[in-house]
């Protein structure tokens, strides 16, 4: 699966332009979805040098980035910029649950409450990992065909 991340508020406190610290349970949850072959994409406002601290943060912690503002493939079946994935993580997506540490800046995303114990589902879309559903997929050409959501994993 693609799961395209924010980066402030979502791995670390807002302390922009600098890095803040890690949200809680965020570097082992990502650890083991990339253990279980899962992809990160980053997809942050931050451009520049401020991006390049940002995908620092990830080398420093061992964590390969699939892609960084864009899905390595996507320019092969769409001009969008919008990074694509099949999940997308960020502290301002509706229903992401938050959570304000004290000694944060702002609200965060509280990835004890949508994650597993084990850190293999995410609460709300467990069914992308495990339970085939029934879906549309439309390929580059428009043509829609039925699929399940294993199809997209």
């Amino acid at each position: 699966m693609d799961i395209v991340l924010d980066f402030d508020g979502t791995v670390v406190d807002h302390r922009y332009p600098k890095v803040g610290v890690d949200v809680p349970q965020c570097v082992p949850t990502l650890r083991s979805w990339i253990k279980l072959r899962h992809n990160i994409c980053l997809s942050t406002m931050r451009s520049g040098k401020y991006l390049d601290d940002a995908v620092e943060w990830f080398r420093e912690r061992g964590l390969r980035l699939y892609g960084v503002q864009t899905h390595p493939t996507q320019m092969e079946w769409t001009s969008s910029p919008k990074c694509a994935g099949n999940l997308e993580i960020d502290d301002r997506a509706l229903g992401v649950p938050l959570i304000k540490y004290p000694s944060f800046r702002r609200s965060c995303v509280q990835w004890e409450t949508i994650v597993t114990e084990d850190r293999t589902k995410v609460y709300g879309v467990a069914d992308l990992f495990d339970m085939p559903r029934t879906i549309v997929i439309v390929d580059a050409s428009g043509r829609e065909t039925l699929g399940t959501t294993e199809d997209l994993i």
